[in-house]
């Protein structure tokens, strides 16, 4: 009797554990919002990162660019600026997506980018996105730290 109330006992600690572990697993999804205004351009990013327990595998960037206090000249030359200094330099990295938009003169660019080193290294290189560290993988929590300190404010979904 002793022996299997012990059995029953170990195997509920074991299961106990398994949902414990696989809940620090679990899908996570963190979204960070700055605005500021740049020469005239109102200017508003939101990073959202998906992740498995603390690593990120994907982070989506979506830049809304408020051109709408130019004139129509001005709003198409800035958007040409926008779309080969940013839009064109993400969508020539091998697996980023990357879609424009202006619309009401606001330039919308949205890219969907793989948390992958070789990718990371690539970003940072062409100056899109700044990482640190020596890893390999990155760590949501020092991400949002990093941001947080950067102006981001975290977006309660």
């Amino acid at each position: 009797m002793k022996k299997t109330v012990l059995k029953v006992i170990t195997v509920i600690a074991a299961l106990c554990m398994l949902v414990s572990v696989s809940a620090c697993a679990g899908e996570r999804v963190a979204v960070y919002i700055n605005e500021n205004e740049v020469n005239g351009i109102k200017v508003t990013e939101t990073l959202t990162f998906n992740a498995k327990g603390d690593i990120i595998y994907q982070i989506t960037e979506n830049m809304k660019l408020n051109f709408s206090d130019f004139g129509e000249d001005e709003i198409t030359s800035l958007k040409d600026v926008f779309k080969t200094s940013i839009t064109d330099v993400y969508a020539g990295i091998e697996g980023v997506t990357c879609t424009d938009d202006l619309t009401d003169g606001v330039y919308t660019i949205n890219a969907v980018i793989p948390a992958e080193k070789e990718t990371l290294d690539i970003l940072s290189e062409k100056g899109l996105m700044e990482f640190t560290g020596s890893s390999s993988r990155l760590s949501l929590a020092v991400t949002e730290k990093s941001l947080k300190e950067s102006g981001y404010v975290k977006s309660e979904q």
